[in-house]
């Protein structure tokens, strides 16, 4: 169990003291609902215009939290509070390799375009 917000806003498009508030407020209520403090996050929506800055910040103040992204793919490149998952839905075990394949190319490809847009 982890992390997903009060009130699931988009954080950003909240000032940087009320993502702390989402975050901190529906960490304290799983910390004393379940008696264990969660360490996932999963940010609302998701995407990066969904998360912003502020919200990347909070994850990175406490090495135990990681943070967890909408975006499909495979983390190349491990961000600890911006991991890529890949989502399961009603998939069967051979749908899902299917999926977990397909994101893999995404992600070599798009790694691929980032280091040719650097040469």
């Amino acid at each position: 169990m982890g992390n997903h917000t009060w009130s699931h806003a988009r954080l950003a498009r909240l000032p940087p003291d009320d993502v702390a508030d989402e975050l901190e407020r529906n960490e304290r209520w799983l910390a004393d609902t379940t008696g264990q403090t969660p360490s996932w996050v999963s940010y609302p929506y998701g995407f990066w215009n969904d998360v912003g800055p502020a919200a990347i910040q909070w994850v990175e103040r406490d090495p135990t939290r990681v943070g967890v992204m909408a975006e499909g793919g495979v983390n190349f490149v491990l961000e600890r509070a911006a991991l890529c998952r890949i989502p399961i839905g009603d998939d069967d075990l051979t749908g899902f390799r299917r999926r977990l394949h397909q994101s893999i190319l995404v992600s070599q490809q798009d790694q691929f375009r980032a280091v040719l847009e650097r040469v």
